[in-house]
């Protein structure tokens, strides 16, 4: 599955323009590195400079809306804590439970980004 998602996602990755895929998430310095990793390993590159795209990480005003706390700041994106059975799915090749996860990650990340967005671009006076 690994494999299959990294050769996915190097479509996207492998493009001059550093504006042709901007990823939008949370930890995404984290997840930049996961990958690049993911696609040496998968897919035999290196060198690649996964973290240099344009990207839109809500960790920070996560953390502030948090009072400034890193501990606690991902209930905001209605985290449950499923991610530690991510391993004893796979390992169980349940990827249904994989799949259902990671919608329902998606769908609570884009509910929070977009009251992000409205709320935030009302905020700033220019």
């Amino acid at each position: 599955m690994a494999r299959k998602l990294s050769w996915a996602v190097l479509g996207y990755l492998h493009s001059d323009s550093i504006c042709d895929f901007i990823s939008v998430g949370n930890k995404l310095a984290f997840e930049s590195q996961f990958m690049k990793y993911n696609l040496k390993q998968y897919c035999g590159l290196e060198r690649l400079r996964v973290g240099h795209r344009r990207m839109i990480d809500l960790k920070r005003v996560l953390i502030m809306l948090n009072n400034g706390s890193f501990k606690g700041y991902p209930r905001f994106l209605g985290k449950a804590g499923l991610a530690r059975n991510m391993a004893a799915w796979y390992y169980n090749r349940n990827y249904q439970k994989i799949l259902d996860y990671v919608i329902t990650e998606v769908a609570d990340f884009l509910k929070i980004y977009f009251v992000f967005r409205t709320v935030l671009s009302k905020m700033i006076v220019v």
